[in-house]
């Protein structure tokens, strides 16, 4: 059996920036693409593992199973449920920029007191808002299938409009973002927000409408070490071995006992993108010097050794750094040498 390849899903990574100790954090001979499609890790992750079709504006939504079993509504249909995150959308001159749920610093009451608001609205439409946690909510009741769009953390700090459902089959959903709008101006509990100098919860965004197909044979022997919810749901469903990404980090062995009979070794770790909202450029590149030395160098030693076939580390943002060992220079592949 040939060795595996590593896929790195990490959303918000760079290489390196132009500086002297930036230029050793990749000393070795990585070959650098920056005009790669930009997609989702959601949708990279669905490919890695075969589902080979996904774009990311039809995933599935993949609610967590702990919370389905806590579910107060035993007889909705999981297979009906999308994504309705709380979104601020900031207004800019031409359009408005999303920020996403993590920012808003909404806790569960406050959460349940939107959703509660918003189920009176809706309940003559037998639509209904659940909530998993204060930042991902769930909703059931609307036509799941008809619905194309991209999750709320790629839109994240993107033109939002540029990423609205447009198509004929998506106008139930245009005009119940329109009324959850309107009704989510004018609730006491934005204006108690910002008096008290917090963002205002004034939109939903939906996505995840699509079905999860079955597991595809290419990813029967695959293996994934992740901590983000939507991996971990994924793997469930799919029934795929997985590690928390601890367990890479503490020690070599998950990785070299998965190597042994896995033909795709994926990682995924989104902190960095957590990392890179809050602004803090000195706490953002001590992040990526840590991704460099926790998964790059050492996944591209084991390429070198045989253990792995080649490394590849992918963003949401059309970048793909790759290592096979070839001979090349690698000061000559980093990013902003090209820029």
């Amino acid at each position: 059996m040939s060795a595996p390849i590593a896929t790195l899903l990490i959303p918000g990574y760079i290489a390196s920036s132009p500086t002297a100790e930036a230029a050793t954090l990749l000393p070795e001979k990585f070959s650098v693409n920056e005009d790669a499609e930009q997609m989702p890790w959601q949708a990279q992750l669905c490919q890695v593992l075969g589902w080979t079709e996904q774009r990311g504006d039809r995933l599935p939504s993949l609610a967590l199973p702990d919370w389905l079993d806590n579910c107060e509504d035993a007889d909705v249909n999981p297979a009906s449920f999308v994504r309705a995150d709380p979104i601020h959308l900031k207004a800019d001159r031409d359009t408005a920029s999303l920020i996403p749920p993590e920012e808003l610093q909404l806790g569960r009451r406050d959460a349940q007191l939107f959703i509660d608001s918003i189920n009176e609205f809706l309940k003559d439409d037998d639509v209904r808002i659940h909530q998993c946690n204060p930042e991902a909510w769930m909703m059931s009741g609307m036509p799941s299938q008809q619905l194309a769009a991209y999750p709320t953390s790629f839109v994240a700090h993107r033109h939002a409009s540029a990423f609205l459902p447009d198509s004929d089959s998506d106008g139930k959903w245009r005009r119940l973002a329109t009324e959850i709008q309107m009704l989510l101006h004018a609730h006491p509990l934005n204006q108690e927000r910002e008096r008290a100098g917090q963002l205002s919860v004034n939109a939903l965004w939906y996505w995840g409408g699509a079905t999860l197909p079955g597991l595809p044979e290419s990813a029967v022997n695959s293996v994934l070490f992740a901590d983000d919810a939507y991996a971990v749901a994924l793997a469930e469903q799919w029934n795929i071995e997985r590690y928390a990404l601890q367990e890479l980090g503490m020690s070599s062995r998950p990785l070299f006992e998965a190597g042994n009979t896995a033909s795709n070794v994926i990682i995924v770790d989104t902190s960095l993108r957590k990392t890179g909202v809050s602004g803090d450029i000195d706490q953002y590149m001590d992040r990526v010097r840590n991704i460099n030395q926790t998964y790059l160098l050492p996944l591209s030693s084991l390429v070198k050794k045989g253990q792995l076939s080649a490394l590849k580390l992918q963003t949401e943002d059309g970048l793909v750094i790759a290592y096979t060992g070839s001979p090349r220079r690698w000061w000559q592949t980093l990013p902003w040498i090209h820029r």
